[in-house]
């Protein structure tokens, strides 16, 4: 078995220090500069890829369950991954999709593509969104401008939707600007 490096947590937190020291107190482009997120993106939405193939929600995406193995992410912690459709569990994280928290029982694949949008809203606003019946949980948080980015944007809005049918699949995500873009 492989041992991980670190975390995407640990990384996401140097790289913010590591921004702060260049740009400030203002950081134009969001927590994490966009040329070290979108590769970090682009390899979570081929993470969900290969677990959606083999038919596996996650259900706990987060970035302490994400580690880097060389420049490699791997995701760990399948303790409550589901196989199929599954039931949930109370020990998910605040990056779990609205339906999980709610433990309403059958889940589709699309559980793990809100944890996707909650952890790129985390690499881009440094805080987790929330989670808005009113289908406004990709705007910034309190005291913070809407990301520059269209692209960006547009994949929070999409990957932030409160009701899972409104959230975009993974096919889309694929397909994506944001995440096509070298």
């Amino acid at each position: 078995m492989e041992k991980g490096e670190e975390s995407l947590e640990d990384i996401v937190q140097k790289l913010h220090k590591q921004y702060k020291r260049i740009c400030g107190v203002n950081y134009p482009h969001g927590y994490i500069p966009p040329y070290c997120r979108r590769p970090i993106w682009k390899q979570l939405v081929g993470i969900i890829a290969a677990l959606q193939r083999s038919n596996i929600a996650h259900m706990d995406l987060k970035p302490q369950n994400i580690l880097r193995v060389g420049n490699v992410l791997k995701v760990c912690d399948l303790g409550i991954s589901k196989y199929g459709a599954g039931f949930g569990s109370d020990e998910m994280s605040n990056f779990s999709a609205p339906e999980a928290m709610l433990l309403q029982g059958r889940y589709d694949p699309k559980v793990d593509i809100w944890s996707l949008g909650a952890i790129l809203y985390y690499m881009t606003y440094g805080k987790q969104p929330n989670r808005d019946p009113g289908n406004r949980s990709w705007e910034p948080p309190y005291g913070h401008r809407v990301v520059a980015d269209p692209l960006l944007h547009d994949v929070l809005v999409k990957t932030l939707q409160y009701k899972p049918h409104d959230r975009a699949d993974l096919q889309t995500l694929q397909r994506h600007p944001y995440t096509r873009l070298p």
